[in-house]
């Protein structure tokens, strides 16, 4: 089995790589990397990755979450998003896009491996489901055409039409041998691909995997599937003719011999892996139910036989879903119709009986019952109801447990159906609830190092205690005024607390020197940026804060230290705190002169403006301190 491909979305080169070796290390394969939303869009359309980690804050003007819809549109790839910080809004938008987990920066490898496995599964069983249904309600399609189409040639081309139209395949024929010569001759087909790949791939001249499926299929009198044709040596001739158009898997059923007919149905998808055992049993009994109606239909006396063969095959379709190990419920208006025994099993119910016309809500929560209700009128009435949420679930004892429900609709006889598959994810609540926990402590860990650092600083230059503090205030006002996103100010919020940590490494004596410094003692305070950029340049913040602390005394026409930047090349978070810098410092009390006030400050700043400090950010700041009850305290 092939390792699952991970499409990594994060535009910070460190942490990508990081993400792309811990995948590698856990068995996953990465199916690329971008950086920005609209590069992500692109890869994921091309590489069509099994799942996608995606930091919700991007470089470009989409974001993560823009970039997940936008990838939802077209396909159903699972989506982690992943954030270092995030507001609640934040957070609620990104469920919204039905985000199978969000994890937070910096991921630990326990946590993205638990993240991957649980999206992987659970997007897993949703597409079986979905192909289950889908197959399911073309066969009942299908069943239903044949007690009523009494035209043989009407009723395949019809049968083709309802497989491709209800389960997506690519295409789909059905042909009969000829008993002259033995040759499969073409029967009855439909698909978008014209006839063009029919001809190719399916009867013409003997040739083509879709002929060479058929033929074994006839042979042998078993399915023959073929999962993946690019990677299947014995299909290599038409591997180019398949890539032009978009066939990947084929699977080939043989209608059961009666009397006078040989024949097969054939499909083909554009998507490898998808005949699972489940699926290739549907379309054999669809096959099979073809081959009565056909063989009936030469003689109408035979029609009630067909019926009864009907019946049986839909028994054979509850005995499919009977069998299976999740519970999955079918109700009609709001009462129980169909239920299988895990299902019995998890709400603690000994037999169907138990259920028979009962309301399906009888089983739902008190504090849910009213979410339930209002999404089975919505389904009832046609209109869009969520296919995968979360409830609580009432067993028959009067425990109540949480619940992950998978929902779809299906019309049978006229009328609206809903089949729901359901999880019992009271564990996984406590598990995450265990996370998120294990997170809010980790942060205040976080929190409380950084304040310890400040603090550490502060210890050894008295005379600027609390000046770390006024800066990184300031800092946040001016980034905020900027309209920066909250993912930014946090970082400059962290920035501006260590700022001058590289002082550590300089004599305390110089720091409260209260007359002027020489040339050597003023380089000593000079080289604190880059003291500072060693001391944080390999602690692995989701912000680029040792970059920050380096620059904060450069200056925009690279008369600033420690290495002469300008313009652009300064980050903007270093650009805000260089002048929140000189506000603070001017405004409060120095070893060496007496405090000279907000107004020299704002002197200051506009003398600087445009040279030696970004205008913009001296416009924010003179109107954040302009503003009446600013403070730096």
């Amino acid at each position: 089995m092939n390792p699952a491909r991970i499409l990594i979305v994060e535009d910070e080169a460190i942490l990508a790589a990081h993400l792309a070796l811990s995948l590698g290390q856990m068995g996953y394969q990465t199916a690329g990397q971008a950086a920005t939303g609209e590069a992500a869009v692109a890869l994921a359309l091309k590489e069509k990755p099994d799942a996608i980690l995606m930091d919700i804050r991007l470089r470009g003007e989409m974001t993560g979450i823009q970039a997940a819809e936008a990838i939802h549109k077209i396909s159903d790839i699972p989506i982690i998003y992943l954030t270092a910080y995030a507001e609640e809004s934040v957070l609620q938008q990104a469920k919204i896009t039905e985000a199978y987990a969000i994890l937070a920066k910096p991921v630990r490898e326990r946590e993205l491996r638990a993240g991957l496995e649980m999206a992987l599964y659970k997007h897993g069983a949703e597409s079986q489901l979905r192909r289950l249904n889908q197959v399911l309600r073309a066969v009942r399609d299908v069943n239903h055409l044949i007690t009523h189409e009494r035209d043989p040639q009407a009723l395949l081309e019809e049968a083709c039409r309802i497989l491709v139209r209800t389960r997506d395949y690519v295409l789909a024929w059905i042909g009969k041998v000829d008993p002259v010569n033995g040759v499969v001759q073409l029967t009855a087909k439909a698909g978008d691909v014209g006839d063009a790949l029919t001809d190719a791939m399916a009867i013409r001249n003997g040739m083509g995997p879709g002929r060479m499926a058929a033929d074994r299929a006839i042979q042998d009198q078993k399915p023959v599937i073929v999962n993946d044709i690019r990677t299947d040596p014995a299909f290599l001739p038409w591997r180019e003719t398949a890539d032009k158009y978009g066939v990947v898997s084929v699977a080939a059923i043989p209608l059961p011999p009666r009397k006078e007919l040989v024949g097969v149905l054939t499909v083909y998808s554009d998507r490898p892996g998808i005949f699972g055992a489940e699926e290739v049993q549907l379309l054999t009994e669809l096959a099979g139910d073809l081959s009565y109606a056909l063989e009936a239909l030469r003689d109408e006396s035979a029609h009630r036989r067909a019926e009864e063969a009907l019946q049986e095959s839909e028994a054979k379709f509850r005995n499919v879903f009977q069998n299976s190990r999740d519970p999955i419920v079918v109700s009609q208006a709001g009462l129980h119709v169909f239920e299988n025994e895990a299902y019995l099993q998890l709400y603690g119910y000994e037999t169907p009986g138990e259920l028979a016309d009962r309301p399906v809500l009888d089983l739902v929560a008190a504090s849910h019952r009213d979410q339930m209700a209002s999404y089975i009128r919505l389904r009832g009435a046609g209109q869009k109801a969520p296919s995968f949420y979360e409830s609580r679930g009432l067993r028959k004892d009067g425990s109540e447990f949480d619940t992950e429900i998978q929902a779809s609709t299906f019309e049978l006889q006229g009328r609206v159906h809903i089949l729901a598959i359901i999880r019992d994810i009271t564990e996984r609540k406590k598990n995450e609830e265990r996370l998120r926990q294990g997170i809010r402590e980790l942060r205040e860990a976080f929190q409380s190092s950084i304040r310890a650092l400040s603090s550490a600083i502060e210890m050894r230059d008295p005379y600027t205690a609390g000046h770390q503090e006024r800066v990184t205030r300031l800092s946040v006002a001016i980034a905020r005024e900027l309209g920066l996103d909250d993912d930014k100010v946090e970082g400059i919020r962290i920035a501006g607390m260590v700022h001058d940590i590289g002082k550590l490494s300089i004599p305390a004596e110089i720091l409260s020197k209260p007359t002027k410094l020489s040339p050597v003692e003023y380089s000593l305070i000079q080289s604190h940026s880059l003291s500072g950029f060693t001391i944080l340049e390999n602690i692995p913040f989701p912000w680029p804060i040792a970059r920050i602390v380096l620059q904060h005394h450069e200056r925009m026409d690279g008369s600033g230290y420690p290495n002469k930047l300008a313009g652009e090349a300064i980050l903007i978070e270093a650009r805000i705190i260089a002048v929140a810098d000189v506000v603070e410092a001017m405004s409060s009390h120095r070893p060496y002169r007496p405090a000279l006030g907000p107004q020299e400050a704002m002197k200051e700043i506009r003398r600087g403006r445009g040279t030696v400090y970004d205008p913009a950010v001296v416009d924010a700041c003179i109107r954040v301190i302009s503003r009446p009850g600013f403070s730096f305290n």
